[in-house]
């Protein structure tokens, strides 16, 4: 399964006053609370963007464009999105053929959690959707295949951090959620920290950026038959905009997953062949709170 997910940067003061021969004095680096997840409601409504790329060995297959505006119908206790509405602007996919679009304008699309999966239908019942559309859209709710997901447990922190900063992810906590989801996590190492880069701005709202390293490897082959993996490791990077007012979600989401695949086979003539593979994978989504959701948060500031 491809694990997903999370990064935040803080922002470092330093002030130096005094005059003539005084010693300048150094003003204590900020230090910024991290909390990863924020709970949405549903009403809230989100202008999103989306782009995701596909390569195998370095050559592009297939790219996936997308914008519109996602609605939240509904959340569990936690304050996860579990069914959204999403209208679309534009979607269009790309790939060695050509363009394709895949949606047309105003079309709108219900994408709902339910039992550990996550489906994504037209709202019209007589209705069509591409089943290349279906894995994106699914991207652009932020909705994920896991019984319990939380970031914080993941990935987070409960001390405040300095710009600069980082600390290690929490790796059993993230092998017991990836296990309970149905996943082994046999003969695999899981790395990983996160960093706190700085202060940025997305789309107006001032934001920490925290990035996410998570490196899932191989321990040791694995044997089945006639054939042997000898390597499958996954470096997997997340970049998150989440916003100082703690009342607004993630904004912006930079995904990216390299895969590493050896595999050695055994033929009936008794000779061997060596199978090697790169697969690359990209994802940045911008979900920036429109209507009264964006101008509580303004007057907030």
């Amino acid at each position: 399964m491809g694990i997903r997910l999370v990064l935040i940067f803080v922002f470092c003061c330093l002030c130096r006053a005094g005059s003539g021969l005084a010693k300048p004095a150094t003003q204590p680096a900020r230090e910024y609370r991290i909390r990863i997840h924020r709970p949405e409601k549903a009403g809230q409504v989100y202008k999103v963007t989306l782009r995701g790329e596909t390569k195998y060995d370095r050559e592009r297959k297939r790219a996936f464009d997308f914008n519109g505006t996602r609605k939240v119908l509904a959340t569990d206790a936690n304050g996860l999105p579990v069914k959204s509405e999403l209208t679309c602007g534009s979607c269009v996919a790309e790939a060695d053929t050509g363009r394709t679009e895949l949606l047309v304008a105003d079309t709108v699309v219900i994408v709902a959690k339910k039992d550990g999966k996550v489906d994504v239908q037209p709202k019209d019942p007589n209705g069509n959707l591409d089943c290349q559309a279906k894995g994106p859209l699914a991207t652009a709710t932020y909705m994920l295949p896991l019984p319990a997901f939380d970031m914080d447990a993941w990935f987070g922190t409960d001390k405040p951090r300095k710009v600069g900063e980082s600390w290690p992810i929490h790796a059993e906590v993230i092998r017991a959620a990836i296990e309970k989801s149905g996943d082994s996590t046999d003969n695999q190492n899981i790395t990983g920290r996160t960093t706190l880069l700085g202060l940025t701005k997305v789309g107006g709202i001032a934001c920490l950026d925290l990035r996410i390293e998570m490196e899932v490897s191989l321990s040791a082959p694995k044997v089945r038959q006639s054939s042997t993996m000898e390597k499958n490791d996954t470096m997997t990077t997340l970049r998150i905009a989440l916003p100082l007012d703690e009342s607004v979600p993630i904004v912006s989401r930079k995904f990216k997953m390299v895969s590493d695949f050896a595999m050695k086979v055994s033929l009936p003539d008794g000779t061997q062949r060596r199978h090697e593979r790169r697969a690359e994978s990209s994802v940045e989504v911008t979900s920036l709170p429109v209507g009264k959701h964006r101008k509580s948060h303004e007057a907030s500031k």
